[in-house]
């Protein structure tokens, strides 16, 4: 009979007792599945192995190696797949391979590469764009992702924008959003506030209303001017009611006045809410003021016996009428009978006149002609 399979018989004979088996020149030898070998050469080495076990032993390919059944050298190992070495001497090592350092992945230019193990990888899209790692899309615009994010929806609205992907929207007029990265509502400018813009960032663009000025309604874009007739000297009003009526003796002739404007000296305006210059009233004769913003004029003092200009702004502006005398603004004389005073004002008696000879005047006499 002929030998088993990894075995071997070298002398002549029947007798398969006589048969060796491989096994005896190395554990790890075998004859690959053939009968009747005669040669302790029929005994090759094992895969993963390599070596001549009828005259040495075999050795076990190294770490993350394999070869084929019957290799005789360690240069017929090969690394496994993943691995990669230079396999020339029993020292020679498989590493492993890392395709991210190698330029072997199949990331998107806007993706990192990261190691998985040997041969494997994984890719993530890099912060401002989403997808699979492999396609990478840029965010819309006024948003911004993390890293490896893999939906549209993971881009986050900006610092003054609202929304995500493609929903994404600037903060509307009056409104302002401080969070970066986020799909936070925009919020509403405060009362008395107002941003006419779009896209903010910071409360501090919500500016404070202007004198004159005022926002009842949180969000607004622009505050509303106090009418004519009103003023408002505050800022920050979140109120109409703050626009306070021009008393009498002052007006407001635009929208937003901060101060109502009185009227000068000489005139008066008895109404309020005026919001026309033209309603301050020149004093008529025989009246003067002398101070602005009056809601009246002043009688002369001597309101018989004295007179003054249209628009007199002073008291002494009341001068005396002809035939009288006396200090301007104050009580006037009459001149003495048979006298005369044509001109008006005058301190004194010394511009009361003698009627011409023969001829007598009453007291107060205007003109010579009262001369009789």
């Amino acid at each position: 009979m002929e030998c088993a399979a990894d075995t071997f018989k070298t002398v002549a004979g029947a007798d398969v007792s006589l048969c060796v088996a491989c096994s005896t020149l190395d554990v790890e030898s075998s004859t690959n599945g053939t009968r009747g070998q005669t040669e302790p050469t029929a005994c090759v080495c094992n895969a993963n192995h390599y070596g001549k076990p009828a005259s040495g032993s075999c050795s076990k390919c190294t770490n993350h190696s394999h070869g084929p059944v019957g290799s005789t050298s360690v240069t017929l190992c090969e690394c496994d797949r993943g691995w990669d070495g230079s396999l020339v001497q029993s020292e020679s090592v498989c590493s492993s391979i890392n395709p991210c350092s190698i330029n072997e992945d199949d990331c998107s230019d806007h993706a990192s590469c990261a190691h998985e193990g040997p041969g494997s990888h994984s890719c993530g899209c890099n912060a401002g764009f989403w997808g699979d790692g492999k396609t990478c899309k840029k965010c819309p615009a006024h948003s911004h992702s993390v890293a490896h994010s893999s939906a549209e929806s993971d881009c986050l609205a900006d610092a003054g924008y609202t929304g995500s992907g493609s929903d994404v929207v600037a903060c509307a007029a009056g409104t302002y959003k401080v969070e970066d990265a986020s799909s936070a509502a925009c919020k509403l400018c405060d009362k008395g506030s107002a941003l006419s813009g779009t896209g903010s960032s910071s409360p501090s663009d919500c500016r404070s209303c202007s004198v004159g000025h005022y926002a009842e309604r949180a969000g607004s874009a622009e505050c509303t001017a106090c009418a004519k007739g009103t003023a408002l000297g505050l800022t920050g009003s979140s109120s109409a009611s703050d626009c306070r009526v021009c008393r009498a003796g002052s007006y407001a002739e635009s929208d937003g006045s901060a101060a109502c404007t009185n009227c000068s000296a000489g005139s008066a305006l008895s109404g309020a809410g005026s919001f026309l210059r033209s309603d301050c009233l020149s004093c008529v004769a025989g009246q003067y003021q002398d101070k602005g913003g009056a809601s009246r004029c002043q009688l002369c003092p001597d309101t018989v016996n004295s007179n003054s200009a249209v628009g007199s702004d002073a008291v002494t502006d009341c001068v005396c009428n002809a035939g009288w005398y006396g200090q301007n603004g104050g009580t006037c004389l009459g001149c003495a009978a048979d006298t005369f005073k044509a001109v008006t004002g005058g301190a004194d008696a010394s511009q009361c006149i003698d009627c011409p000879s023969n001829s007598g005047s009453p007291a107060g006499s205007p003109a010579v002609t009262r001369c009789e």
